[in-house]
């Protein structure tokens, strides 16, 4: 009787610490999730290839917005063996230049010019030419205003930056959700694991004392045969869980960019456990996600990155429709110069003190007219370019409508877990009860066997709240990604709940 009286002592002991029997064993410590995540986004090679595409996307930017910058331009010549020997000057010129393009498509120009050459009147004279001129370029059809095509590939750049960051900013936050479920799973799977082993450690302690009662001959050698069939079966499952989390471990380490370790051990510990989830907390989440539906599909990450390729297009049309105009340009230019016999390039500016010739002026008016026949290479890049557009906005409203579907479909599935693990929390409440129950009456009323079989019913239930618990946590996650509201540590995962 002594030996039946320990035996339920050691069973219940084991109910309100069902992890210590694991915990004695050599474990795996992992790191912190948010020192998982920064391991994570330090190695990935897919957030690495994000952010130098969000680089090259700055570069082209700037290059496209470098189409306005004004330039100067200077120009000095000199030719000799033009004048007769005896004389101390040869030909020779300054172009001083500066342009400025403008975003209305007019290209606006100045500069000062001084040439010194031979007189063609006097072969023993050099005469002088110093000037200022303005010019103003500017088409009259196609590339003025908003049809400006600098400014619009300008638009387009920083548009397509936009995309690459949106783009960064879905595959960060992806892989930080990423992480998030893989780190839990380990920590969910390990506590299932340390209660299935709990099980398997009760049901071998009932297993030796029947094996003694055998001995004694108090009991049929039968009655330890169905013990026997169901550790061989606890520990298969065992078994498998095992190599599962094992396998998720792997996995885990591989999303961080870790190499492959050797595993000497199944069992894992971890320095910081999630909080608890509040069902009441996520009903009131879920019923604030699904009046905002709308605005949160259009607000994800995924969405807003196609939004941005549509606008990006429209603006790519409006370039190949302009290209189908016909050429039309017109040059102004106005010179003012002065002229004077026998100096030198810096004898004076515009304004001689003593000049052969008054200063004088000049314009010049150019108008260019260009019209390609048939010109079907710009209509059939135009018509390519509108079907594109076209063809993103159709799929922007589908995308748009199975975002809102998911955000439903999400809700619902956060929802239906939290049901799903309060039902299991209530079960393992009963199954506790009924242990208790049958520990009160043992000695009376029941067998061994009964309060045995009432524990592992018990402690089933605790193993199982823990794989309820992932399924909630993945679905809460999942749900908060669509929303761009991804917790990046387990603090955050607090003050979110609360």
């Amino acid at each position: 009787m002594m030996r039946k009286n320990i035996f339920i002592i050691v069973l219940f002991a084991a109910r309100m610490t069902n992890h210590v029997v694991a915990q004695t064993n050599a474990e795996i410590m992992l790191p912190t999730l948010l020192e998982s995540i920064e391991i994570g986004l330090k190695n990935n090679y897919d957030i690495k290839n994000n952010q130098l595409q969000v680089e090259k996307s700055k570069g082209d930017k700037q290059s496209a917005k470098g189409v306005f910058d004004p330039s100067l331009n200077v120009n000095v010549s000199t030719m000799s063996g033009i004048l007769l020997p005896d004389k101390d000057r040869n030909p020779s010129s300054l172009n001083l230049s500066l342009t400025v393009p403008t975003k209305l498509g007019i290209n606006a120009s100045t500069g000062f010019v001084s040439s010194q050459t031979k007189d063609p009147t006097n072969n023993d004279a050099t005469q002088l030419v110093n000037g200022t001129w303005l010019q103003l370029d500017m088409p009259l059809l196609k590339g003025i205003g908003k049809s400006n095509m600098n400014l619009l590939n300008q638009n387009i750049a920083a548009l397509n930056l936009a995309s690459t960051q949106v783009s960064f900013d879905y595959e960060v936050t992806r892989f930080i959700k990423n992480v998030t479920l893989a780190y839990l799973k380990i920590v969910y799977k390990d506590r299932a694991n340390k209660d299935h082993e709990v099980i398997i450690h009760d049901l071998e302690a009932y297993k030796d004392t029947l094996q003694q009662k055998i001995n004694n001959n108090t009991v049929g050698s039968v009655e330890i045969l169905n013990v026997k069939a169901e550790l061989a079966q606890l520990k298969s499952d065992l078994n498998s869980a095992y190599n599962e989390i094992k396998n998720d471990y792997l996995d885990y380490r591989k999303l961080l960019g870790l190499e492959t370790a050797s595993l000497t051990t199944q069992n894992f510990a971890a320095p910081e456990a999630p909080p608890a989830m509040e069902g009441a907390e996520i009903k009131r989440y879920v019923s604030d996600v699904l009046i905002r539906k709308s605005d949160i599909a259009r607000q994800s990450l995924a969405f807003k990155k196609q939004k941005l390729k549509e606008e990006s297009l429209s603006k790519e049309v409006k370039i190949a429709n302009y290209a189908k105009r016909n050429d039309l340009s017109l040059q102004l230019r106005y010179n003012y110069y002065s002229e004077v016999d026998g100096g030198r390039w810096n004898s004076f500016w515009i304004y001689p003190q003593t000049s052969s010739y008054p200063p004088g002026s000049s314009y010049l008016l150019t108008l260019t007219y260009k019209l390609p026949f048939g010109n079907n290479a710009a209509k059939g890049a135009y018509m390519a370019k509108k079907s594109d557009y076209e063809f993103q906005k159709t799929s922007n409203e589908q995308l748009l409508f199975e975002m809102e579907t998911n955000v439903e479909t999400l809700s619902n599935d956060l929802l239906n877990s939290v049901e799903a693990l309060e039902t299991q929390k209530e079960i393992a409440k009963l199954r506790e009860q009924i242990y208790l129950n049958e520990v009160s009456k043992y000695h009376e009323h029941t067998t061994q066997m009964n309060v045995l079989n009432a524990h592992q019913g018990y402690m089933e239930s605790l193993l199982t709240i823990q794989l309820k618990e992932y399924a909630v946590y993945s679905n809460w996650l999942n749900l908060k990604f669509l929303c761009n509201d991804i917790p990046q540590n387990f603090e955050q995962l607090s003050a979110l709940l609360k």
